[in-house]
């Protein structure tokens, strides 16, 4: 996934461009039922033509919009486990290495005795924990994404729509 500079430079990026789709989505549905409840309230019990395939089209795009959510909240989340795991390992690696440099005698490691000033046998968890805040983020993003995509085209499209 493509992650832009302003997302990078900024940890809550993705957190605030969420939150501004939750209220583009907001926006955007009630004028959609509105719009829809107003065709189909002309239309009558038995709407056929563009009123009937609009209905066809409204319980479709339902089912369209969750598998896609779905399936893209599947995969993020499985790149974002990948990415904790990462991070876990390189912390576990490196708490393990610095253990080791910092037991071998000055003879066998001068090159860990070197740095044994630098090197600390830490365990940073909030670099994992930031880690998963920035994959649950990206996981939201991603589910949001089929919703947020048809809302707001339902919405340019049937507000433009001209009735006979």
């Amino acid at each position: 996934m493509h992650r832009s500079p302003f997302e990078a430079s900024i940890p809550a990026a993705v957190w605030w461009q969420n939150a501004v789709k939750f209220w583009e989505i907001a926006f955007a549905t009630p004028q959609v039922i509105a719009l829809r409840a107003a065709r189909f309230g002309v239309a009558g019990p038995f709407a056929s033509g563009p009123d009937g395939a609009e209905a066809v089209r409204m319980v479709q795009e339902k089912a369209v919009a969750f598998l896609e959510s779905w399936a893209a909240m599947a995969s993020q989340t499985f790149r974002v486990q990948q990415d904790v795991m990462v991070a876990a390992s390189q912390q576990w690696l490196g708490f393990w290495s610095a253990l080791a440099g910092a037991a071998l005698p000055r003879a066998r490691a001068p090159i860990a005795m070197s740095r044994r000033a630098k090197v600390q046998p830490t365990f940073d968890a909030t670099r994992i924990a930031a880690v998963a805040s920035r994959g649950a983020a990206r996981v939201a993003a991603r589910g949001l994404a089929p919703v947020h995509r048809r809302a707001t085209s339902n919405a340019r499209r049937l507000s433009r729509s001209k009735r006979r």
